[in-house]
């Protein structure tokens, strides 16, 4: 290689190398944007935090806001497709009242960058002003889609913004979409003030799409409702959202032959082992129900209960079980109690000893009782070694009938 074009090679060479370092230096540089940019003009990010800077210390006054107009429009010069440079000129604008001018460059930046977080900011804002609710719907969509930690931000405006048709009708699409968002949404609105009820629509109107709500989605607004007193409500919209196969165990008792099922809601069996009995559900005859075998302890706690929202009016409750050897020296019944004031409706007891699919029933009488409480109880008050339950009993079968 000739003299001269080893010079030339090594200049450039030379100017390659220092560039990198100068790159380097500016990305070290970084936490000072300005220092980073006196290195490497060129280093977009500290040009980015530099404006940004400059926009929150100087958030309206004109002389300035006109130095950062012509400092971010050549930085634009410098990198047309940074959708952040596009989202400042447009915030510049916008704090200089070029309201249009501000949108078009928010826009730009949308065009970009579809998550650009502050032009999704400015955007959703301009739609709920203008009362495009549908198309605010849809920035909210992206915006948390990408941005999950900021859902709280966007949640502060989804209860009322829900209020308006459309924006429910694109909500409603979009939750179809089964978004990664869909169950903060749901859990958002049912402790917001006016969220549940609309939490409570959006469920239903979902059970009836191909992306029905899920059973935690469902359940966070299940006990949202009965927390809040509201009984019917939350037992119409169990109803209403049962899956064929469920449908067939509904009853005034849901589930009356304890079928296994999955995770327990509200108004279906909620029963869970202590260390006195083990509960356990069964297809297989002659053991087909929910089986109780207690383990020669006090049995003070037996935790077997189901919700129910029964009417005024006057019922039968009938029980069909098969003892094994089962001794319960202070007595095993069901029990109905209203849930509020917590006062007992009627018991039923379960005989000891052995025997096949005995049948015993109570009539009783609902009348000022938005909800009751049907369970399985012991008549141990205190934990005493004296009274230990042992055996096993089998409910087959646990229902209730209205009489007329």
């Amino acid at each position: 290689m000739s003299m001269p074009r080893r010079a030339v090679a090594c200049v450039a060479a030379f100017a390659l190398l220092l560039l990198v370092c100068l790159g380097g230096l500016g990305r070290l540089l970084q936490a000072e944007p300005n220092a980073a940019l006196s290195v490497d003009p060129f280093n977009v990010d500290a040009r980015v935090e530099a404006i940004t800077a400059a926009l929150n210390e100087n958030p309206s006054d004109p002389a300035p806001l006109a130095d950062l107009e012509a400092e971010t429009r050549a930085a634009i010069a410098l990198d047309p497709v940074d959708a952040r440079l596009r989202a400042l000129l447009g915030e510049v604008e916008l704090r200089s009242n070029e309201q249009a001018l501000a949108e078009a460059q928010f826009l730009a930046a949308h065009r970009i960058s579809k998550t650009e977080k502050l032009a999704l900011r400015r955007l959703i804002t301009a739609s709920l002003n203008k009362g495009q609710t549908a198309e605010a719907v849809r920035y909210i969509d992206l915006f948390v889609r990408r941005w999950r930690d900021q859902f709280p931000d966007a949640a502060a405006i989804l209860a009322p913004l829900l209020q308006d048709p459309a924006a429910y009708a694109e909500m409603l699409t979009t939750l179809q979409a089964n978004p990664p968002w869909r169950g903060a949404l749901i859990r958002s609105l049912v402790t917001s003030d006016g969220g549940l009820p609309l939490a409570n629509r959006l469920v239903l109107d979902l059970s009836t799409s191909k992306s029905p709500a899920t059973p935690v989605e469902l359940r966070t607004v299940l006990n949202a409702l009965v927390r809040a007193g509201d009984y019917q409500g939350a037992h119409r919209l169990f109803l209403f959202t049962l899956s064929d196969q469920d449908w067939n165990r509904a009853g005034l008792v849901f589930n009356a032959s304890f079928e296994p099922s999955g995770t327990p809601i509200p108004f279906d069996w909620i029963y869970r082992n202590t260390a006195a009995a083990y509960l356990e559900s069964s297809t297989v005859a002659p053991q087909d129900g929910m089986n109780v075998r207690f383990l020669d302890k006090p049995a003070r706690e037996v935790e077997l209960r189901q919700t129910l929202v029964l009417e005024p009016g006057r019922y039968r409750l009938k029980v069909d079980a098969s003892g094994a050897l089962l001794k319960a020296p202070k007595g095993l019944f069901w029990r109905l109690r209203c849930l509020k004031p917590g006062t007992e409706i009627t018991r039923l007891d379960v005989a000891e000893g052995t025997y096949r699919n005995k049948e015993n029933a109570v009539d009783f009488d609902v009348a000022d009782c938005p909800a009751q409480s049907l369970e399985l109880r012991s008549g141990l008050t205190i934990d005493s070694w004296l009274y230990r339950y042992s055996g096993r009993v089998t409910f087959h079968n646990v229902s209730i009938e209205r009489l007329q």
